[in-house]
């Protein structure tokens, strides 16, 4: 899962990265702060989104992690967390039902817009803007069993819309699938960059516009001596790029990305 402990490196900070479609791990070495451990960030795709925000918020604050790996989903996660193999999470939270879960704190850094992914053949293809009310007759491809993607699973709910489950097989097999069949259609981040010459478009999703809250999770028991370094660098980070910006009466958020919202101060939270 990317998150084994590198030699010689007992106090580094280890993040494992997990979003919808994990399918690339970039390794990039940088200079932190002590020029004789060197920080260790791996790219771990998310969606192919660290090109896009993701990889912004590494920037942001790459000089309080030393590797970033990637996670297939958030169970996966939590289960390197509970067994003490990462310090740190970032993804979208939600219960898994895994024995221990309770024992996890977590702090909301961003909530990402999404677009709806769309094959050329789509009747809904030559629009510049869509309303989730409007794609009710297709089928929102997963790239995993809909009951492990449980974003995924909340829009397929509240917009009613029917759900087909697929693999991941990375980001060139996702757009394959969707361009494949004209009543398939997916979620991606609006800012990440689809491959050129794919035979799919990102459109923008409007009224409301759904947003994927990115959390970081980590253990109390175990929790690392840099965590709190790192949890200041993204909060300025999302002060700065206005990430935590909500909008009830233009944005859809599940109900339990609203309560962990609900949970930071008045100043970041801005409805």
């Amino acid at each position: 899962m990317g998150s084994a402990r590198l030699p010689g490196e007992q106090d580094a900070l280890h993040v494992l990265g997990v979003g919808v479609l994990p399918d690339r791990s970039d390794l990039v070495v940088v200079d932190g702060e002590h020029p004789e451990t060197p920080v260790v960030v791996a790219l771990a795709g998310l969606a192919d989104a660290a090109r896009g925000p993701l990889g912004d918020h590494l920037l942001a604050v790459r000089d309080d992690v030393d590797q970033l790996g990637a996670g297939r989903d958030l169970p996966a996660v939590t289960a390197a967390l509970l067994r003490g193999e990462v310090d740190a999470g970032l993804g979208r939270v939600h219960p898994t039902g895994l024995p221990g879960e309770e024992t996890l704190a977590c702090r909301l850094v961003r909530l990402e817009p999404v677009d709806v992914v769309l094959g050329a053949g789509h009747a809904l293809a030559g629009r510049d803007a869509i309303r989730p009310a409007e794609l009710g007759g297709g089928r929102l491809w997963c790239p995993a069993s809909v009951d492990r993607l449980d974003f995924l699973g909340r829009f397929a709910e509240q917009f009613g819309v029917a759900t087909e489950s697929g693999v991941n097989l990375g980001l060139d097999y996702f757009v394959e699938q969707i361009a494949a069949d004209p009543l398939r259609f997916s979620l991606f981040p609006a800012d990440a960059p689809l491959p050129t010459h794919s035979g799919v478009r990102g459109i923008q999703l409007v009224a409301p516009t759904p947003l994927y809250a990115w959390s970081l999770v980590w253990s109390e028991q175990t929790r690392h001596p840099r965590l709190d370094v790192l949890l200041r660098g993204l909060a300025r980070a999302g002060r700065r790029s206005r990430w935590l910006e909500y909008h009830p009466d233009r944005d859809w958020l599940p109900d339990h990305d609203r309560a962990e919202l609900a949970r930071l101060s008045p100043p970041a939270a801005k409805t």
